[in-house]
């Protein structure tokens, strides 16, 4: 996934771009599987299953509440949330009746299942907590449950186990970044083209600075765009770079790309870099 943040930023924006750190979520390792009842709302009757390390799975909580986050590699996205009723804790081998988190009464435990641009108004559940252990900080290190939710009073479900843990920390992430192209457009802008790969999956911004000097006056724009990477990946991106009033022209340019993103497990930032210089053609009219 690709997408452009901004364009002509000064180069101290450019440099200074940063990602928040997951500091509540921590990468999953485990199994989802989901199935709905036809004519339920949620899984629009269809049935799904995500593991590690093809998709994403994290985990984050505590024994009052956990979630569950999914981002598959085919694109379908779901959180699933299920939290003790209030002042209670989750506790392994027992069953909880409940309504919508976080809608949920006091005294009445809370679930939920959405995702995939849907989401129940209202919902009645139960769900069975099989396993759920947490570290000494009381961050949850382990859930293993079954669900059953009925979305909005009505008779169809959609059912599922969940069997996560907490991955095991990798190496930190290491990015490679490199220019790969700069094209002149009609406008006076250059769009610049690149290539990206991630040793773990990391969003990440790539934030580039084109600079040409001519008859000693110098010329510079800038521009970055986001990219979801997924590791064993590599990925293609291009931003286009304005100067406002100022044009680039045909000749050489620099290129100067920085790539940033915050390593999953110990939200260290990690930068890689590229320079180059380019010729610049004259675009065809």
């Amino acid at each position: 996934m690709l997408r452009t943040l901004t364009s002509a930023l000064s180069l101290a924006v450019v440099a200074a771009v940063t990602l928040a750190a997951p500091v509540h979520a921590a990468p999953g390792a485990g199994t989802v599987a989901i199935q709905g009842d036809a004519g339920d709302y949620i899984t629009e009757g269809l049935s799904y299953a995500y593991s590690t390390p093809g998709d994403r799975i994290s985990l984050s909580g505590d024994a009052q509440h956990v979630a569950v986050t999914i981002q598959a590699a085919n694109g379908d996205g779901w959180t699933i949330d299920a939290a003790a009723p209030t002042g209670q804790a989750l506790t392994s081998g027992t069953t909880y009746t409940a309504t919508r988190y976080p809608f949920n009464d006091v005294g009445v435990a809370g679930f939920d299942y959405g995702g995939n641009g849907r989401g129940c108004n209202t919902s009645s559940s139960t769900f069975t907590v099989q396993t759920i252990t947490t570290d000494t900080s009381g961050a949850v290190t382990r859930f293993a449950a079954t669900f059953e939710q009925h979305c909005d009073d009505q008779t169809p479900a959609a059912r599922g186990q969940i069997d996560v843990g907490l991955a095991t920390a990798a190496p930190l992430l290491q990015l490679t970044v490199a220019n790969t192209e700069a094209t002149l457009t009609q406008e006076g802008g250059v769009v610049v083209t690149g290539t990206l790969t991630c040793s773990s999956d990391a969003p990440t911004v790539v934030g580039g600075v084109v600079s040409q000097t001519v008859r000693k006056t110098t010329v510079a724009g800038s521009a970055s765009v986001y990219v979801d990477c997924w590791v064993g990946r590599t990925y293609t991106w291009d931003f286009p770079v304005y100067v406002g009033a100022e044009r680039f022209q045909a000749g050489s340019v620099t290129v100067s790309t920085t790539a940033t993103a915050n390593d999953a497990f110990t939200g260290q930032q990690v930068q890689a870099t590229d320079s180059d210089s380019f010729r610049l053609r004259r675009p065809r009219a």
